[in-house]
């Protein structure tokens, strides 16, 4: 058959040289009027038409013989494998043609978090490439595989290229050819693309700063947002990208090679830690605050000693002679030396002293230090550091229409309603004298 090919391919090419040389010459007899025009183009039209009829050759070349392919199936009995997961994979390859195939190889190219073993979720791990031996004619192969992931994965759905290499033998040869199918798995934690509401592949950075508002609400911070989900998300957000991008340089809750469950809980961990430190913070804040305010307010209980040490606050700046004038609705008038007003009551407070019998001549001398300085709140505080009460000095006074005058009530304290009370001047004193002095 190959000799009679090359045989018509040799009649081919005699026929083209031949007509060449035909024209050749019929144009030349056109010239010379020797042989009609007409005549010598219809030869020459009609062997080239028995040129183009004949067989050539290169109808058939015999280093490209017919393509062997077989037909390839892979199936996943899961399409979603989470993490710590495993999945079953079977693979089916049928060999319809009349040639062995041999020397077949599978080459898996996927995620870098995937690990495909052989036969079982137990058998050996391989990478990349494995034999899969040869498949006689007409014949299927069948094999099992296993997928597993680690406690660390990437959330996603991801493609699976496998690539089926085989070789074949003819009498004209070995020849190689390949077959590709493509598959695709998901990836995920729980077993569920979203974790209340949230896609996994997003948890990383909502998670931390959930558990830090979280934390923050406990403590009852006035700036704490409440649940960070919902309308409220990007808070949560916002402080999770904080964590997660310092988290970078720390392995244990870096999220850029992975994620997974133990990394979820270490990054609530550390959100709800650092929510304790900012809430418990802003808490020990507010506390402080709460107790200065609380050193200053007279509750309902305290004695004469501690409500004359919160006035004395109160009253910082108070100036020597400097007095207060209460009017009460019904007309009396009184006149202390410091006075306090919460919601419901009025409080008006004589003169003291503080008695530097008994003292050592060092505490003697820082006190009246106080006292030059104006320091009232000090010389109180140092005076019950060493146990030292204050005395009533002079008492509250109150207005005598008789005497035209100021008469000596006797009382160290007095309290009204406010109700009864009509208004509070500040006055001067005819006596020079602080709330609170020393006394030999």
């Amino acid at each position: 058959m190959l000799d009679l090919r090359r045989h018509f391919q040799n009649i081919r090419e005699g026929l083209f040289f031949f007509s060449l040389d035909l024209f050749g010459t019929s144009y030349a007899n056109s010239h010379s009027h020797s042989l009609s025009v007409p005549v010598m183009n219809i030869k020459v039209l009609f062997l080239s038409g028995l040129l183009f009829l004949l067989p050539t050759a290169s109808a058939a070349n015999p280093t490209d013989p017919q393509p062997v392919k077989p037909s390839v199936s892979v199936s996943f009995s899961r399409q979603v494998i989470r993490e710590n997961g495993s999945t079953e994979v079977e693979l089916w390859m049928t060999n319809d043609s009349d040639h062995q195939l041999f020397n077949v190889e599978m080459h898996v190219a996927g995620a870098d978090f995937l690990q495909w073993h052989e036969d079982s979720c137990e058998g050996k791990v391989f990478t990349q490439s494995i034999g899969l031996g040869s498949i006689d004619a007409h014949s299927s192969l069948r094999r099992h595989f296993c997928v597993t992931t680690t406690s660390e994965i990437k959330v996603g759905e991801f493609n699976t290229l496998f690539t089926f290499q085989y070789q074949w033998q003819t009498d004209k040869g070995l020849f190689n050819s390949v077959v590709t199918l493509e598959k695709s798995i998901k990836s995920n934690i729980f077993g569920s693309d979203n974790v209340a509401g949230i896609p996994l592949a997003f948890a990383g950075f909502v998670v931390p700063g959930l558990f830090f508002w979280f934390v923050i609400h406990f403590f009852r911070a006035p700036w704490n947002v409440g649940v960070a989900l919902g309308d409220k998300l990007i808070y949560s957000v916002l402080v999770s990208i904080c964590i997660v991008g310092v988290g970078q340089w720390i392995t244990p809750i870096d999220v850029s090679d992975g994620i997974s469950l133990d990394k979820l809980i270490r990054l609530a961990g550390v959100g709800a830690l650092l929510g304790v430190v900012a809430g418990g913070t802003d808490y020990s804040i507010r506390g402080a605050r709460r107790r200065r305010v609380a050193a200053r307010e007279i509750a309902f209980g305290d004695d004469e000693q501690i409500i004359l040490g919160k006035l004395l606050q109160l009253n910082p700046e108070i100036k020597p002679g400097q007095a207060f004038e209460v009017r009460l609705k019904q007309g009396e008038l009184y006149k202390g030396s410091m006075f306090f007003r919460t919601a419901t009551v009025t409080y008006l407070v004589g003169w003291f002293k503080i008695s530097l019998k008994g003292l050592s001549p060092q505490i003697v001398e820082k006190m009246k230090r106080l006292q030059q300085r104006g320091q009232l709140v000090g010389l109180f505080k140092a005076a019950s550091r060493n146990g030292i009460k204050a005395e009533l000095d002079n008492a509250i006074q109150q207005w005598d229409e008789e005497e035209n005058d100021f008469e000596n009530t006797g009382e160290d304290f007095i309290q009204w309603n406010n109700d009864v009370v009509a208004d509070i001047t500040p006055v001067s004193n005819r006596k020079s004298q602080l709330p609170l002095r020393l006394a030999e």
